[in-house]
Formats: C-alpha cells, sequence, structure tokens
C-alpha cells in the first residue's frame, strides 16, 4: 500500500508539475504573443517613418533641383548685368572724353499787343556758360538774370529795372 500511495504522491507531483509547466507556457504564450504584436506595431511605425523619409527626399531633391535653376538664372542675370555695366561704362567714358560742345545763341520776343517782353542768351565755352534773360512783369518792371554756370555751380545775379513811369 505503500508502494500505492508513494506512486500516488509522485503522480500528484507530476501532475502539479504539469499544471505548473502548462502556467509557465501560458505565460510564455502571453508573452510571445504581445512580443509579436509589439514588434508589428513597431514594423508599422518605421515602414511609416520610411515612407515618410523617402517622400522628404524626394521633396528636398525637387527643392534642390529648383535652387539649381534659379541659380543657373541669377548667374545668367549677373552676367548681362556685368555685360550691360561695361557697355555702359565704355559710354559713360566715350561721353566723357569728348570736348564739350561749344556754342553761342539769343532770341527776344517782344509784342506789344499781348504785352510779352522777354529775351534769353547764353554762351558757353568749354565748361563755362554765361548767359542773360530778361523779361517784363505786368506792371512793366523789367526783371534781369545775368548767370554764370561751371564746375562751380549756377551763380545767378538778379536786378530789377524799374517801370518807366515818365511817359505816362
Amino acid at each position: 500500500m505503500r508502494n500505492k500511495r508513494k506512486r500516488f504522491d509522485e503522480c500528484e507531483d507530476i501532475k502539479e508539475e504539469l499544471s505548473e509547466i502548462r502556467k509557465q507556457m501560458s505565460q510564455m504564450m502571453s508573452m510571445l504573443t504581445n512580443l509579436s504584436i509589439s514588434q508589428q506595431e513597431f514594423n508599422n511605425k518605421m515602414n511609416n517613418d520610411v515612407s515618410d523619409i523617402k517622400e522628404q527626399m524626394t521633396n528636398i531633391k525637387t527643392n534642390i533641383q529648383n535652387l539649381t535653376i534659379e541659380q543657373n538664372t541669377i548667374k545668367s542675370d549677373i552676367l548681362n548685368i556685368k555685360s550691360n555695366n561695361n557697355i555702359t561704362n565704355k559710354n559713360v567714358e566715350a561721353l566723357q572724353s569728348e570736348e564739350p560742345a561749344n556754342y553761342e545763341f539769343s532770341y527776344k520776343v517782344s509784342d506789344y499787343e499781348s504785352g510779352s517782353d522777354f529775351g534769353h542768351a547764353e554762351n558757353r565755352q568749354d565748361d563755362k556758360a554765361e548767359g542773360t534773360y530778361s523779361v517784363v512783369l505786368p506792371d512793366g518792371t523789367k526783371q534781369v538774370v545775368e548767370y554764370e554756370a561751371g564746375e562751380d555751380g549756377f551763380k545767378p545775379r538778379i536786378s530789377v529795372i524799374p517801370a518807366d513811369t515818365s511817359c505816362i
């Protein structure tokens, strides 16, 4: 009987061990299931991140291509500006190297019917001009401006000649 008891106890021990093993296997299966779900979630997140990075790289490549086109346009514009500037500088140098125009002119208008009475005369030699202009104002006063213009600027001298009232 003792032998039976011993076997029964051994069977019970084995049953308990098997139950414990089943319990541990169930926990391991649960952990493996959770791990599998976590790995799947991680893989999905990684796939989304990789897709986002691919899209960003495509956008960066497009932006770099656009910047290259703009840079080439700017380079071309700069070269055109330099070329035009060189032409302009040559034109300015040519104009500056020319002798200034020397001239002399004068005109006078006297229309007693309308009352207009004015005139202008100017003489230019090299970089200096001298001249006079005058106008008779409605009250009969004559205003005369004599001037010199040159490197020192415009220098007027203004005088007023009162109206001749002796004939009135």
